[in-house]
């Protein structure tokens, strides 16, 4: 009998060894596969978060490219996680309603512009148009005073040359008659 309990107790003993090393080597696997899920997750974040880094990167590549293009007016006020966070789209829209409005208001500063430019050109002309006409008068009389001069002029030179014309003529002719 006590060998009997002997032989019972070692092999309760051995089944308990067993079963003790049956739920180590459980445990055993189940923290290595504990470990391998968690390494697999951990580099499963890393991976995105890396994704993410280089979609950052990209976008505000393409952030700065619309900028250079369009200019820093239409993104100021806004930070970089805003700016990140808008589409392209959006923010193509951003800068093309900035871009329009720019030009309304050029178009508007224009056309005071021209609007000044124009009353002071009428002005201008109000006070311009008297004095050009009085200048055309003056200007008209200096020529006909130079016009007559000058005629005159024409007129005794001409008279001179035809009297020394007579005189030359008329000399050796008047020398043929005075010999004969």
């Amino acid at each position: 009998r006590k060998e009997f309990y002997e032989n019972l107790n070692t092999e309760k003993e051995k089944k308990e060894l067993q079963e003790k090393e049956k739920h180590r080597k459980e445990a055993e696997r189940a923290e290595i596969k504990r470990r391998g899920e968690e390494e697999k997750r951990r580099t499963e974040e890393r991976c995105q978060r890396e994704e993410k880094h280089k979609d950052k990167l990209l976008k505000m590549e393409k952030v700065k490219k619309l900028m250079e293009h369009m200019g820093e007016k239409p993104f100021e006020g806004l930070t970089e996680e805003e700016l990140l966070n808008m589409t392209e789209e959006d923010l193509l829209a951003r800068g093309l309603d900035h871009m329009s409005k720019e030009k309304s208001d050029l178009q508007q500063k224009m056309k005071q512009v021209e609007k000044r430019l124009d009353y002071f050109t009428r002005a201008q002309r109000l006070v311009e148009i008297p004095k050009l006409k009085k200048e055309w008068e003056k200007a008209k009389e200096d020529d006909k005073v130079w016009w007559e001069q000058k005629e005159n002029e024409r007129i005794e030179m001409t008279k001179k040359e035809k009297s020394t014309d007579c005189d030359s003529a008329l000399i050796p002719l008047l020398k043929k008659e005075w010999e004969k």
